[in-house]
């Protein structure tokens, strides 16, 4: 039984928006035949790892995210056994709303192409991809004391 992807290609095309990765597009669509037979998800394991795959008899099958977003339609895709997993629900549709943001909720992250993401005021930015961050600049300075052995 064919299952619709739950993740619409078209709208979460790089070319629409800077706040979609070009290589989670280009691997979704090489995998595209094959999701289409499954219900693509994104989970997430005990130590906080995400993955993009699908649940098939017990077992998951797909690549480590952040595998996707650096090497896109060359990540690798396997199938774990005796893993926990849990599905982050939702997350294409928030992945849709806020792009990578939906990845990095904290804003630690750095992405390629990621110029248009902040919007510069002063000493402070705001995330122009989600529209829920703003950071401060803060300055400071540190007194660092050193000492060594030198030859004479």
């Amino acid at each position: 039984m064919k299952v619709k992807l739950p993740v619409n290609l078209e709208a979460i095309n790089p070319a629409n928006h800077s706040k979609y990765s070009q290589n989670i597009y280009e691997y979704l669509k090489r995998e595209k035949g094959w999701f289409l037979q499954n219900t693509v998800v994104v989970t997430e394991d005990l130590t906080g790892d995400l993955y993009v795959g699908y649940f098939h008899d017990g077992l998951f099958n797909g690549s480590r995210l952040s595998e996707v977003l650096c090497r896109g339609r060359k990540a690798e895709r396997w199938c774990l056994v005796n893993a926990t997993y849990s599905e982050i629900v939702n997350f294409w549709e928030k992945y849709e709303a806020i792009g990578l943001c939906a990845i990095d909720p904290e804003h630690v992250g750095s992405y390629v192409k990621e110029e248009g993401r902040w919007v510069i005021d002063g000493d402070s930015r705001t995330c122009q991809w989600c529209g829920n961050c703003r950071q401060a600049l803060r300055r400071w300075e540190e007194v660092v004391r050193r000492q060594a052995w030198v030859n004479e």
